[in-house]
């Protein structure tokens, strides 16, 4: 039978090509696949020591310890009269409080429209030289001092004019301000910067070494009718500044009193002091027939350190009060009432009296860097032990981080403490 050459050639070829892929296949079982597999373990224990290090990581950031404490408190109902002295500069007053001064104008433009018939005497201050001798003078109530053009101005109480000074060259007058008012009513006294004599030295050697100057205008004078501000309108007007003044005072005290003050309503005194007048009779002189009124309201306040106050109270309200510091937070709340109010004299007092009533809790202050301190490096069982020496806390939980952590940290920055507040 003939042989198909090319056949058995192709089929060769076939079954070799099969042949060799098999054995390929074979190899890559071997040394390609144990490669592989070390690769993977590698990397394995990458992200192993990776996920161990991270773990770590968050451990160290985040470690710390967390204090929750309780402090002890009592509750007291309080209803006890207490005494205190203005803060003295050695701070040894038992309660001291401090005076708080604040002042604030108000100010109304209101109709003049009523009238009087007013005769007033112009007035001004001059200045008295002496440059007649180095002995003082002593010039008597109602000396006169005349203006070039012969109007008369009398002082209204005696004064010495002192000694001139130094001598020759260097010599000065002795001198001295006071007020003189015009001889006679009327517009015709105001007058300009003037130099006086004064008459009753006539004839005498000091006559011309005493002399003054005007150092101020002579003004005021008036004779006639002039319209003013009617009773009713300045009453009305006088009631609303008074409020106003007195608003903006309470509001202003209440900001700007000291940080760790406290003061009561019944602590305040305010003071008006009614400056209409003179700006009455300048605005009304212009004809506008306006006026405008004015109230200058001074507030005086007591006011107490939140810490010296609450000590205080404590002492009265506990018995057998150990003199640790403590804090009331309802200071505010309580009802304070300043006794002699009406005969006490806020602008320099110097002792009172008051009242305080209504329920408190007196809660005793946490040391908390000195709980830090003791705390800082310390076994986790020492705990209960350590907060034994701490009489100001009522209850202690702790909670340490990471969990497997049986010491505290050693920074005690890293521990916090948490207060709450006691349950009433």
């Amino acid at each position: 039978m003939p042989k198909n050459i090319l056949q058995d050639v192709i089929a060769s070829r076939r079954k070799g090509g099969f042949i060799a892929n098999a054995e390929m296949s074979n190899a890559a079982g071997g040394p390609y696949a144990e490669e592989s597999s070390v690769k993977k373990y590698i990397l394995w224990l990458i992200v192993a020591a990776l996920v161990v290090f991270l773990l770590f990581s968050f451990a160290v950031i985040f470690s710390g310890a967390t204090i929750t404490v309780t402090p002890r408190h009592q509750d007291v109902s309080l209803n006890a009269t207490f005494s205190a002295h203005k803060r003295a500069l050695d701070n040894q007053t038992t309660l001291p409080f401090d005076i708080m001064n604040i002042e604030e104008i108000a100010e109304k433009t209101v109709p003049a429209t009523g009238s009087e018939t007013i005769h007033e005497k112009a007035y001004g201050d001059i200045i008295i030289y002496n440059n007649y001798s180095s002995q003082s003078q002593k010039l008597i109530k109602n000396t006169r001092f005349e203006t070039p053009d012969g109007k008369i101005f009398r002082i209204q109480k005696s004064i010495t004019v002192p000694g001139k000074t130094g001598a020759g060259a260097n010599a000065a007058p002795g001198s001295v301000v006071t007020t003189v008012y015009a001889n006679e009513e009327g517009p015709a006294f105001n007058v300009g910067l003037v130099d006086f004599t004064i008459p009753g030295l006539k004839g005498s050697p000091m006559y011309s070494g005493f002399y003054a100057r005007s150092k101020t205008p002579m003004a005021g004078g008036f004779s006639g009718v002039r319209k003013i501000v009617s009773e009713t309108d300045r009453q009305a007007a006088e009631t609303e500044l008074k409020k106003i003044a007195q608003d903006k005072l309470m509001q202003r005290v209440n900001q700007e009193k000291p940080e760790g003050f406290i003061l009561y309503e019944d602590g305040v005194s305010v003071d008006f002091i009614n400056e209409s007048d003179k700006v009455v009779a300048s605005s009304v002189a212009a004809s506008n027939n306006t006026a405008t009124m004015r109230v200058r309201a001074v507030l005086h306040s007591i006011i107490f350190n939140k810490q010296d106050l609450s000590r205080h109270i404590a002492e009265k309200a506990i018995d057998n009060f150990d003199g640790s510091a403590v804090t009331i937070s309802n200071l505010d709340t309580l009802h304070f009432t300043l006794l002699n109010k009406e005969n006490t004299p806020f602008t320099d007092v110097e002792s009172i009296s008051f009242m305080l009533a209504g329920p408190t809790s007196v809660v005793w202050v946490v040391d908390e860097n000195g709980l830090k301190d003791k705390l800082a490096g310390t076994p986790k069982s020492e705990f209960q032990k350590i907060m034994g020496g701490f009489l100001n806390i009522e209850r202690a939980e702790v909670s340490i981080k990471p969990f497997w952590k049986t010491n505290f940290p050693v920074n005690g920055d890293t521990i916090k403490i948490t207060v709450i507040k006691p349950a009433s």
